[in-house]
């Protein structure tokens, strides 16, 4: 009896464990996508009049017109230099002027017709160090608006090597990025990302001039052009011309692209990462480290883009299907635009909004009615660029709120003063009579940001939470004004609070597998595991924790010298370290060094030991001095 009792125990325990495993890797497929589409949330200011500001200006110019014409002005024919270092170039053959970090340069151009234009520019970023290229602009020496004095230019970088390098353990290297400078072609945009079209710029009739000053980085100008942007089709129209001119869906075709493989970024730090979350990562190994994801954490701010390529087999009409994991902005989406060779394919391309999920899943663009792509026979490159999309209005608007709270939070504390008696009636309603309307209204306007929020994304939670503890705050002190002096400490706690969610919300993080384009009939693959691949992954998992060295990094093949460095960062600045090692340190001394990765308290247990490094690294300022003075430091 006893040792049937023993055999059902057992059989319940695995099944538990079964059970729990399941439970924790929930089936992909079961997450429905919740994105609503809505009316565009238009943002509530409280500014009425001139601020100086983009949207002011743009009022101000309402009834320009918008010639339809393309005038260019090439970048050696400048006017006007003010500092040293601007000269003629011919990088690649072509005729540019070099301008350098510093200094300003004008051009004049010829209006014939007045109105609103937007402004391009064909770049080449020149040798500098290695930040984004950043101008002011001005017109006829005015600044149009806040915005225009920080123009960004991206620098283009890209993986050093073509292929993943891996150390003598079997496990990848993460690529190092180095730039790889190309001619662009940039429209002057808002990069904080507020808004997702070109800049529009007024010029008179006549001859005017324009003028970017350096602020930081040099680069080479072929041209600027003034011109008109585009305005997209919706897919609908797209769709109705792929029927007019005749163009059918491919068949048959499939082409994975992946995602670590791109070709071209726009900064260093969106190099490859490793995922082992799931074992339907392309490519996968349960107990080695595979570079086999992009993004994550590092591609999160507005304006940041990576590019792939890839060959069209034939011409015709595609699907294109992403593996994606965003698993960070729960209650809020993150947000891409795409290109593909450069240019919007149609209007629904600008947001392509991404929602919470945990686990991994294949993300058809256009999803139930996947959108078609006309692709030409050949190489194409496709863009994906952050953008904040339908959040841009919702950010701007609690910024607005932020700043008249905190104004009114001012007002009050010059009466009460920072630590306010509890004891005493200041009288804040009489004494600042808008003081109750203000909270009001802005209650209103908090609250209707949640309610498209949560209309938007289907859910509750904690990114909608601080916006309701806000309302119900604001809405009680707008009833008891004579409850606002003991409410101030809270009250700036919240306000905070609100500070703090315009920062998370601004950041966008995605993670991406691979890229799919496709005939439409073409079946994809699965992108959440099954329950026999967790399984499987969770026992190789455990197996390996005993089998594997997760400790060392890269290279442990020995030289005739060798010596032990522990390291107590995390691992991606242990690999950044290791890389160093293997490029540069190991082949000018001929001295190994086994890196380790080890937690800062094991240090000094293993220096009593007598099994502590040679040397320890990134550690407590207090360290050094500590074991200095009881002799277990080196003498250097």
């Amino acid at each position: 009896m006893n040792n049937r009792k023993k055999s059902y125990v057992a059989v319940l325990l695995v099944l538990a464990i079964l059970v729990s495993i399941w439970a924790f890797y929930p089936s992909g497929s079961s997450e429905v996508r919740s994105v609503q589409a809505m009316a565009d949330f238009a943002a509530v200011t409280g500014s009425g009049g001139d601020d100086g500001g983009y949207d002011a200006y743009v009022k101000a110019h309402s009834a320009a017109k918008r010639p339809d014409q393309v005038i260019r002005i090439e970048g050696e024919s400048f006017t006007q230099t003010d500092g040293p270092g601007f000269e003629v170039v011919h990088p690649s053959g072509e005729t540019a002027v070099l301008t350098p970090e510093s200094g300003s340069i004008s051009w004049n151009v010829p209006i014939e017709q007045a109105g609103m234009y937007n402004i391009r520019i064909r770049y080449l970023p020149v040798e500098g160090k290695s930040s984004a290229i950043e101008r002011g602009l001005t017109i006829n020496q005015q600044l149009p608006f806040k915005g225009a004095d920080l123009v960004t230019f991206d620098r283009v970088w890209g993986n050093r090597d073509d292929k993943i390098g891996r150390d003598d353990r079997g496990n990848d290297l993460r690529p190092s990025q180095v730039e790889k400078p190309i001619w662009q072609v940039e429209s002057v945009t808002d990069r904080s990302g507020y808004y997702d079209e070109p800049y529009l710029f007024y010029f008179d009739k006549g001859n005017q001039s324009v003028t970017l000053t350096a602020l930081r980085e040099p680069m080479a100008i072929d041209y600027i052009e003034l011109y008109q942007e585009e305005a997209l089709k919706t897919y609908a129209e797209i769709k109705s011309d792929y029927s007019t001119e005749g163009l059918q869906p491919v068949k048959d075709q499939y082409t994975l692209i992946q995602a670590e493989d791109a070709v071209y970024k726009s900064s260093p730090t969106l190099y490859p990462v490793s995922d082992r979350s799931s074992p339907t990562v392309i490519p996968y190994d349960v107990s080695k480290i595979r570079i086999n994801t992009i993004g994550g954490l590092n591609w999160k701010l507005p304006g940041q883009w990576i590019e792939w390529e890839f060959e069209a087999p034939e011409d015709g009409l595609y699907q294109i299907a992403l593996k994606e994991k965003q698993d960070q902005l729960r209650g809020v989406f993150a947000t891409r635009s795409l290109t593909i060779d450069g240019k919007v394919p149609f209007k629904e391309m600008k947001r392509i909004p991404f929602e919470f999920g945990r686990d991994w899943s294949m993300y058809v663009l256009g999803e139930d009615e996947p959108y078609l792509f006309h692709l030409t026979q050949g190489k194409h490159r496709i863009r994906m660029t952050v953008s904040l999309g339908e959040l841009a209005p919702l950010i701007q608007t609690i910024e607005s709120s932020v700043l008249q709270l905190n104004e009114m939070y001012r007002k009050i504390l010059m009466i009460t003063s920072n630590s306010p008696d509890p004891y005493r009636d200041y009288q804040l309603e009489k004494r600042i009579p808008e003081m109750a309307e203000v909270f009001r209204k802005q209650a209103e306007t908090i609250q209707s940001v949640a309610d498209y929020l949560e209309q938007t994304t289907g859910e509750q939670s904690d990114k909608v939470a601080i916006l309701h503890t806000m309302v119900k705050q604001l809405q009680e002190m707008a009833k008891r004004p004579d409850t606002v002096a003991n409410r101030l400490e809270a009250f700036k706690t919240n306000v905070g609070g609100l500070g703090t969610w315009i920062l998370t919300v601004r950041e966008q993080p995605l993670t991406l597998d691979y890229l799919v384009v496709s005939s439409p009939d073409h079946k994809l693959p699965r992108a959440d595991a099954s329950f026999l691949q967790v399984v499987k992954h969770e026992a190789g998992s455990l197996t390996a924790s005993y089998t594997e060295d997760y400790d060392s990094i890269g290279n442990t093949g020995k030289q005739k010298r060798s010596t032990t460095v522990w390291i107590t960062t995390g691992r991606d600045q242990a690999q950044v370290l290791k890389n160093l090692i293997d490029d540069s340190f190991t082949p000018k001394s001929d001295i190994s060094v086994n890196l380790k990765l080890v937690p800062a308290n094991i240090l000094l247990p293993a220096t009593l030991a007598g099994e502590g490094p040679d040397v320890a690294m990134q550690i407590g300022e207090d360290v050094p001095v500590n074991y200095a003075m009881r002799g277990a430091a080196a003498d250097l």
